[in-house]
């Protein structure tokens, strides 16, 4: 699709991650990374920094904390839906670097089907191993009405990338993550 516009914004951790606890005991931690951008302007070279940041939640709050340090690199991509951007996404992934992306899908099963059949027949393979040894966790939110607040809520789904579900992934039994969200709530899983 060659009218579709991906934001994908690359920058350095300004802070070492800090882990947190809520008061009810749920891991979380901050980051704030900042991006530079270079350009010219009027013939003279011109530097200008935003900052970003996001929340991480219980198993990857923790793994963020231990993991990453001020400096490092953070790769943060708008949306997952072109082939290639969901290519560059993973091996930026297999090369070790934090990789946080979004994309529409209605449930955890249907995002790994999404990208693993976002590729033709003979890369998928490729594509489940890649997904499968890089995965963390996926985190589905949809928003529903609730008539009697007048408003809507938001209900969510967490799949985490535990050595089960990235056996599932390999062997392609991707029918089955519903199910092991269902028996995963020891390890975080929820929906």
């Amino acid at each position: 699709m060659s009218n579709v516009n991906s934001v994908t914004l690359i920058g350095n951790l300004v802070e070492d991650p800090e882990l947190r606890f809520t008061p009810s005991g749920v891991a979380m931690t901050r980051l704030r990374f900042a991006v530079n951008k270079r350009y010219q302007s009027q013939g003279e070279w011109q530097e200008e920094t935003s900052f970003f940041g996001g929340t991480c939640w219980r198993d990857m709050a923790e793994n963020v904390a231990e993991s990453l340090t001020k400096g490092m690199r953070v790769i943060v991509v708008g949306e997952l839906r072109e082939p290639q951007t969901m290519r560059l996404t993973l091996d930026a992934a297999e090369s070790g670097h934090l990789v946080i992306a979004s994309m529409h899908a209605s449930n955890s099963e249907d995002a790994v089907h999404r990208i693993c059949n976002s590729f033709k027949q003979d890369a998928q393979e490729i594509v489940r191993s890649q997904l499968s040894s890089t995965l963390v966790m996926a985190m589905v939110q949809r928003l529903v009405y609730r008539k009697d607040l007048g408003f809507r809520i938001p209900v969510m789904s967490l799949l985490v990338g535990t050595s089960a579900v990235k056996g599932l992934i390999r062997e392609n039994r991707l029918t089955q993550l519903e199910n092991a969200i269902l028996t995963g709530r020891k390890d975080g899983m929820f929906t």
